[in-house]
């Protein structure tokens, strides 16, 4: 009798091991989605919130153009005066507040290579060796850059507009 009491109690003892080791590991699985979930929700938050910026971010780009132009065509005989080195400054603490919020200037300089990702053709010159022929794009010989028309940006790496520039 005292056998067979042991053997009830053996039984049960596993079989609430077994229960026990099963909610252990349902709990465990519960608590690992929970913590995959929380990041997740914190990724999507930050991509909110990234997007969200990237509107105010583009509107903000063509009086940030608009601004270097005006400095460019400033005449060097007024780059010391007072106003001057105010605007310049304004226009430094806004490409400060760009690159701070991710925003990158496409490089276009003379003599570099065009490439269609980051730059828009808007012109092509005539080279001084071709005065006839005129620059076909599916050409394998590599298209230069003559001058930027107006600068390209990026947002954290991706193109928001490219640089549009001249090629020859």
């Amino acid at each position: 009798m005292f056998k067979k009491k042991e053997e009830t109690r053996s039984v049960t003892i596993e079989e609430l091991k077994a229960k026990s080791d099963e909610y252990l590991a349902g709990w465990q699985r519960a608590k690992a989605d929970y913590h995959n979930l929380e990041k997740e929700v914190g990724t999507q938050r930050q991509m909110w919130v990234k997007m969200a910026n990237a509107d105010l971010l583009i509107d903000i780009l063509p009086i940030y153009n608009n601004l270097k132009l005006a400095v460019k065509h400033i005449p060097e005989s007024q780059k010391k005066e007072s106003w001057v080195v105010g605007v310049e400054h304004i226009k430094n603490q806004l490409k400060s507040f760009l690159d701070k919020n991710g925003i990158e200037e496409i490089e276009a300089k003379e003599g570099d290579s065009f490439d269609p990702e980051l730059h828009d053709a808007i012109d092509a010159a005539l080279t001084q060796a071709q005065p006839d022929t005129a620059i076909e794009p599916n050409k394998t010989n590599k298209q230069i850059i003559k001058q930027e028309i107006q600068a390209g940006y990026k947002l954290h790496g991706k193109v928001l507009h490219p640089a549009r520039v001249i090629v020859g």
